[in-house]
């Protein structure tokens, strides 16, 4: 049978129940956000997982987690950027999510001619990615490069005027988009 090389990640989810933080292990193949949209998995299994909240009680080690409580995901390090696969040009719009208690703004990727609130409204896949993010929440603000946000957790969205970024970063980002 054949067994395709799986990598560890960093991650950090904001869950409807707190902040856990491990690692997943992904395929290489694959990006995060892909392993987050298989519909055949409702559970996520996160390794040398801990909680960052006191609420929660479990041993430390595996514990799996189900994607309908997951706000958002945060990769841990550099985020894991798929090589070779090319995923055309995409347009940054820039957009102000209110996901539970955070507010999101950061880019969506949209084809060219696309629309953001329309690919925020997509149902054919439940995360989301945003590049460029800065996240206001209970526990302060932070940036990230990425972050797969569950769209069924969006409560509101919004375009909104951004400060363009430079092309540096917009080819940096391009690979993450979904």
């Amino acid at each position: 049978m054949f067994t395709q090389e799986r990598h560890e990640r960093g991650v950090r989810l904001h869950t409807t129940a707190g902040r856990i933080e491990g690692s997943l292990r992904i395929a290489a193949s694959l990006r995060t956000l892909d392993d987050l949209n298989l519909v055949s998995k409702r559970l996520v299994t996160m390794h040398s997982a801990h909680a960052e909240d006191s609420n929660w009680n479990f041993d430390p080690g595996s514990l799996s987690i189900n994607k309908t409580s997951i706000l958002f995901l945060q990769e841990l390090g550099t985020p894991a950027v798929q090589t070779g696969v090319s995923f055309g040009r995409f347009t940054r719009s820039p957009v102000r999510l209110r996901v539970g208690e955070y507010d999101i703004q950061g880019f969506v990727h949209v084809p060219p001619g696309g629309v953001a609130m329309k690919r925020l409204d997509q149902d054919n896949h439940p995360f989301v990615s945003l590049t460029s993010v800065l996240v206001s929440g209970p526990e302060g603000e932070f940036t990230a490069p990425f972050l797969a946000v569950n769209r069924s957790h969006i409560i509101a969205a919004q375009e909104v005027e951004h400060p363009v970024e430079d092309e540096t970063e917009m080819e940096t980002t391009a690979a993450l988009v979904d």
